[in-house]
């Protein structure tokens, strides 16, 4: 398994091991910070979800942020779903990621291992989807969710083949501070952030980006 990869499944474990620790929710940012100081052993509690331990994986790894944001914080399945190329799972490595669901994906997973007549190509997986998690599962847990997506997440020479996103709104909540900002669709932002929306005393407004 080459070096980064090795890393990436490496963080995967750690995330596993220190399970404990971890609380689910879709919230933003995603918290780097807390996730190495746990897999460092100086403790703390970190709340995320299912792309949130992903890209925590990635960034612990030394590798590119698979949202195609450099690790400005935000980003979700869709987000990974566009930026990155879309493989067979016959050709997915450890490290890889699988996205299940339509549309901008329902839940990913990080591959711990690759494909393989000894594994009846139904490799392991860390998955961080439900209060409980992080927990190690074979791919074949997920189906239920929906279409399978398989990401290469470390394209060849670091190449990102796919168009990054740009970010289209920013969210202003109470006090005029930004709390998020939205790639995608204002709708969607506000369905899966829901949790956010709930904790501002005042409604929130959204400005456009001019790039």
């Amino acid at each position: 398994m080459r070096e980064r990869r090795r890393r990436v499944v490496s963080a995967g474990d750690g995330a596993f091991r220190t399970r404990t620790n971890w609380r689910y929710a879709e919230i933003r940012p995603i918290p780097y910070q807390v996730f190495n100081q746990l897999l460092d052993g100086h403790g703390g509690i970190i709340t995320t979800d299912c792309s949130g331990l992903a890209t925590c994986c990635y960034k612990r790894a030394g590798v590119a942020d698979p949202h195609g944001l450099n690790y400005n914080g935000q980003g979700f399945t869709g987000d990974m779903l566009v930026h990155l190329p879309h493989i067979p799972l016959n050709r997915a490595q450890p490290g890889d990621l699988a996205v299940f669901g339509d549309g901008n994906g329902k839940h990913v997973v990080v591959l711990l291992e690759a494909p393989s007549a000894a594994n009846g190509m139904n490799p392991s997986c860390v998955s961080h989807g439900k209060p409980g998690d992080p927990h190690i599962a074979s791919l074949a847990t997920f189906e239920g969710l929906g279409v399978l997506t398989v990401l290469r997440a470390m394209p060849r020479g670091h190449q990102i083949i796919r168009k990054k996103l740009q970010a289209k709104w920013r969210v202003i909540g109470d006090a005029e501070k930004v709390i998020g900002h939205v790639y995608t669709t204002r709708w969607l932002w506000w369905a899966r952030h829901r949790r956010i929306v709930k904790r501002q005393r005042e409604n929130l407004r959204f400005e456009r980006i001019h790039h």
